[in-house]
């Protein structure tokens, strides 16, 4: 028959003022405890520096696992505090030992299953979350007092900061400013994080904690207002809180009225007008996320809108008759969802279609070509961030090595070690070679733009239409996104205005927009054939 006073042991402390010793101090009570009582301990359970407001400690929930065995009857705590400091999860889980057959009792706080103790530990569970609650309002009190100074509040500070030793507030890391502004002007440029976290690792670029950046990082960067000069504090919920009533979920935004931002609190590394941009871009591929996933690839999506409603139109896809043809559409969001709109939907193929020959035969005349030619030239002369990064990289390096030459070759002047100093200054002179080199090849990379040609553009651009119709990439919608400025489909006209990506010459600074107007009846009759 199995002994039914076997006991385990759980111990914690937290890192408030406490220190490992506590941990010495509730397991010798808790033994003392258990051999007045007459019961067997058999395991003992310690979480260090953990708090106490949650359940999340992971030898906590191995002994609520290992209830589940039934292999002991009983857990001695110091107190009932170090069980739980919320009474929420103290009623859950001490329910769920219960279910196993298993009783919690406290070694200094001699409770038994009387009403008067029943009563008794309720108030020590209250007390306990009490402390808990106001020790966290008393320590947010201060950190809210440093916010308001635009000091720091405890962690790291973002990559690209710094703190000043004296007042704690916040300056610009110049040396990983660089990384920051490098990832903001990628991303306003178009490209994806893949190929930002490639050239973050070509170039040796790491987090504040020394690790390569994450998509992850990358994401919360981009969204870090503190990068415009912005200081904000108290911005998001920092833990997940399972029973509570408010249901905060990790990560989530708090309201506006809880958080604090102080403008121009804190060194600009990026303009307001490029954070803005990398804003206003993620939100667009947030829109389109969905779209991407898609069996089917809409390259309009996002851009149409119903001429009836003003409604957005989205890509649907059906199968109609007795043989089931597959048509793929663009159909107002109203009409199918709120049944509040009676415009029909309208093919796919027929709508892209005359987008794209709008695109060729009004954009792409021979004398934008020739401008668009000039444009293109000038672009591939701009400087190139990174190879001057990596130009930059290799100067310092090469700095150093002359230092390094240089202290070496006195040394040997002094008659110091020569057969030990002579082989290091032999390889610091070979490296020295090397890296020469490889500047001298960056820097020809920089010098010689490939030459771009009107007959190499005539060409690009006839090609470019069943380009973007073999390839339904995010990079080609991005491509008719930059020249579609509105597109709106009524029930019998559709409506096409286009904008040109940049000023057509230098006497007009304004982009000029190319309005172009078919109905429905001329679309079908033109395209219908086309697409058989």
């Amino acid at each position: 028959m199995m002994n039914t006073n076997i006991a385990v042991i759980y111990a914690r402390y937290s890192s408030d003022n406490q220190r490992h010793e506590s941990i010495d101090a509730q397991v010798r009570a808790c033994t003392k405890y258990a051999q007045d009582n007459g019961y067997t301990v058999s395991k003992i359970y310690i979480d260090e520096a953990k708090t106490g407001t949650n359940d999340d400690r992971d030898e906590f929930q191995q002994m609520i696992k290992d209830s589940k065995a039934k292999s002991f009857n009983f857990v001695i705590v110091h107190k009932l505090d170090r069980f739980s400091r919320n009474r929420h999860h103290s009623a859950i889980n001490k329910y769920e030992l219960l279910k196993n057959g298993v009783r919690v009792l406290s070694a200094l706080e001699r409770l038994d299953n009387s009403p008067e103790s029943v009563i008794l530990e309720s108030l020590l569970e209250g007390m306990a979350e009490y402390y808990s609650a106001n020790l966290s309002r008393e320590v947010m009190k201060g950190m809210k007092e440093n916010a308001l100074k635009c000091k720091h509040t405890g962690g790291k500070p973002p990559l690209g900061y710094s703190l000043e030793p004296t007042t704690k507030t916040y300056v610009i890391n110049e040396e990983e400013a660089e990384i920051v502004r490098l990832i903001f002007k990628m991303y306003i440029d178009g490209e994806g994080y893949g190929k930002i976290i490639d050239t973050l690792n070509t170039l040796d670029y790491k987090s504040k904690f020394g690790r390569s950046i994450s998509k992850s990082s990358l994401s919360n960067l981009l969204e870090n207002e503190k990068y415009m000069g912005i200081y904000t504090f108290n911005v998001s919920a920092s833990r997940k809180h399972k029973f509570s009533d408010s249901m905060v979920r990790e990560g989530s935004r708090k309201p506006e009225s809880e958080i604090i931002r102080i403008e121009d609190g804190i060194p600009a590394i990026i303009s307001k007008e490029d954070f803005e941009k990398a804003k206003a871009r993620k939100a667009l591929n947030k829109k389109n996320t969905a779209t991407f996933k898609a069996k089917e690839f809409y390259l309009l999506s996002g851009l149409v809108t119903c001429g009836e409603c003003g409604a957005r139109m989205t890509g649907n896809t059906k199968n109609s008759g007795s043989r089931k043809t597959k048509h793929v559409t663009y159909r107002c969001g109203n009409r199918y969802s709120k049944h509040k709109c009676n415009n029909k939907e309208i093919r796919r193929e027929y709508l892209e279609d005359f987008v794209l020959d709008q695109i060729m035969h009004k954009l792409f005349t021979p004398s934008n070509i020739r401008t668009f030619t000039t444009e293109l030239q000038k672009m591939c002369k701009a400087e190139n961030p990174e190879l001057h990064q990596k130009i930059k990289n290799l100067n310092k390096q090469k700095k150093s090595l002359q230092s390094q030459q240089s202290n070496l070759v006195s040394a040997i002047k002094q008659g110091q070690a020569l057969d030990v100093l002579l082989p290091e200054l032999n390889n610091v002179k070979e490296q020295l070679t090397k890296i020469e080199g490889d500047i001298l090849g960056l820097e020809s990379t920089l010098n010689n733009s490939p030459q771009i040609t009107e007959e190499i553009v005539t060409s690009l651009v006839s090609d470019m239409k069943n380009f973007i119709k073999s390839n339904n990439l995010p990079q080609v919608k991005r491509f008719i996104h930059s020249y579609v400025k509105e597109l709106a489909v009524g029930m019998e006209e559709i409506h096409l205005v286009l904008q040109y990506p940049f000023t057509l010459s230098l006497t007009d600074k304004k982009k000029l927009d190319i309005i172009a107007s078919v109905t429905k009846e001329d679309l079908f009759n033109t395209y219908s054939n086309k697409n058989l």
